[in-house]
């Protein structure tokens, strides 16, 4: 027997669970619109099998329109029937992506903690993956049901000795997915079904007479034949009656105000005929006034107006035209007044000149260098300047010029502390050194010195100074190379800009 009745996550319930089997009869009371035939109707599912033969709320089909409304998700709307009959098992429902729905079968009785899981005090319908996962971890085989024939034997079942959902005798007649079970059971989930013929029916098959036929004389045939004519006519009355009276009715009401209508339109001849007359030729007089004034707007007043219209555009183009002339001439003359004073213009182009070639120089030279080759440069400089700029300011006090006081010595000294002395070769080597001290002597070692050795010439103060200047002009000139190297299309285009305005200050004067 159905033990007990789910529904999860279907459009009109979260979850719904009805048990049916600790009661003879179920009555389920609440207000309009919240579920109760939807709840009902879905026995549909299992009962008749067939879509076709479904009937739901306002009798609408076993369509793919109910099974969304039972089913909105494919992933986790589920009906599950829970049965008892040899044992404990469910049938299980869903729907696939294509609409259509699916059975499965498990066996085992139904369990919230198969299909529902709770996180942080939510509940959450399992999705089909999930619940695969959950039966198989739990030992539980869920089958699926091939198609509906399938399932349309396993549920109608011949004899008690299996596990079929509605046991049948064997003398009920089954034909498709359906049998006489099926049959009447649409009518029980569905009572507005019932109509005479299907009453009718219903008895025929609980006697197990559904295939019996009847028979009829010809007199009985043409008898009935004449009842059913007559009955049609009866009805056609029936169904007339009330459009007749209500036509008698509204008649009635026309022919009364027709009369009214009539008397109306005497009364209104009577006496409309001496005003139309009177209406008629104060018509013609208006007419006549009209046809003398329009005479008269055609042959005068419109000619006039078009030659005083002419004289009138004319004029506005002259007007136009000399407004135009005036406000051009007073451009100028703002032009003009904007103007700088020709000295200042000519102060002006030299020193736009001067930006060109300087900028054109810049822009000529950082064509021979990379923009690592000026920063190495600029880098070398810097340490050249702070060297010398060191001499400079030690000048008196350097080692060369304290050693002795002879010049041509301190000149052969400086050859010797130089690297042009340490790179001569090593033939010069009279004896190496084999120690070195605190004091330099030369230490222990002979070096010859070459033959007619010339001493290096030493810089003076005012010779380091003027180095150091040259080194920092070039400096100034790699600084101010660098940023057109980095980015020379700015250059460029400054170059271009200067030149506009070379060319707009040569326009001025």
């Amino acid at each position: 027997m159905l033990k007990r009745l789910v529904i999860l996550n279907s459009t009109t319930y979260g979850k719904a669970i009805v048990k049916l089997d600790d009661c003879d009869s179920i009555q389920l009371v609440g207000p309009n619109n919240i579920g109760k035939s939807t709840f009902i109707y879905a026995l549909n599912f299992l009962f008749i099998i067939d879509g076709k033969k479904m009937a739901f709320v306002d009798n609408k089909p076993g369509d793919k329109e109910t099974v969304h409304h039972y089913f909105p998700s494919s992933v986790n709307s589920y009906i599950v029937f829970e049965i008892y009959k040899q044992n404990y098992y469910c049938i299980l429902l869903k729907r696939n992506s294509e609409g259509e729905v699916e059975y499965y079968r498990f066996d085992r009785e139904y369990s919230d903690d198969l299909f529902i899981k709770e996180k942080n005090g939510q509940q959450t319908v399992l999705k089909f993956d999930e619940l695969q996962t959950q039966f198989s971890a739990s030992g539980i085989e869920l089958y699926e049901f091939k198609d509906k024939r399938e399932v349309f034997n396993w549920v109608y079942q011949r004899g008690n000795k299996n596990n079929g959902v509605i046991w049948l005798e064997d003398n009920v007649m089954s034909d498709g997915l359906s049998n006489n079970f099926s049959k009447v059971y649409r009518y029980l989930i569905n009572s507005k079904l019932i109509t005479n013929k299907t009453l009718k029916e219903s008895l025929m098959i609980a006697d197990n007479r559904d295939n019996e036929g009847i028979n009829f004389s010809q007199k009985s045939k043409k008898d009935i034949h004449d009842l059913l004519r007559i009955n049609e006519e009866i009805k056609t009355v029936s169904d007339i009656q009330k459009d007749f009276f209500e036509f008698r009715e509204e008649l009635n009401l026309y022919k009364a105000k027709t009369k009214n209508l009539a008397e109306l339109v005497f009364l209104f001849n009577s006496r409309y005929s001496p005003t139309l007359t009177e209406m008629e030729m104060q018509s013609l007089k208006s007419k006549q006034e009209l046809d003398k004034t329009q005479f008269e707007l055609n042959e005068k007043l419109i000619p006039k107006k078009q030659k005083l219209d002419r004289e009138i555009g004319g004029n506005e183009v002259e007007l136009k035209q000399i407004a135009e002339h005036q406000t051009g001439l007073q451009q100028q003359i703002a032009e003009i007044n904007s103007y700088e004073g020709l000295q200042f213009l000519n102060q002006q182009l030299t020193n736009f000149d001067k930006i060109r070639k300087d900028t054109e120089t810049s822009i000529t030279r950082v064509e021979r260098f990379t923009v690592k080759q000026i920063e190495q440069r600029i880098a070398d400089l810097k340490a050249s300047i702070s060297r010398i700029d060191g001499q400079v300011k030690g000048y008196s006090n350097q080692l060369i010029h304290k050693i002795t006081t002879d010049q041509k010595d301190k000149e052969i000294l400086n050859f010797i502390l130089s690297p042009d002395f340490s790179s001569q070769s090593a033939d010069l080597i009279e004896k190496k050194i084999s120690k070195l001290g605190s004091l330099m002597k030369l230490f222990d070692g002979e070096i010859k010195l070459p033959k007619g050795i010339k001493g290096s010439p030493i810089d003076s103060v005012e010779e380091l100074k003027a180095k150091l200047t040259e080194l920092k002009k070039e400096r100034e000139e790699f600084e101010k190379l660098l940023p057109v190297a980095i980015d020379f299309e700015k250059a460029q285009k400054q170059l271009e800009e200067v030149k506009a305005n070379i060319e707009e200050t040569k326009a001025k004067n």
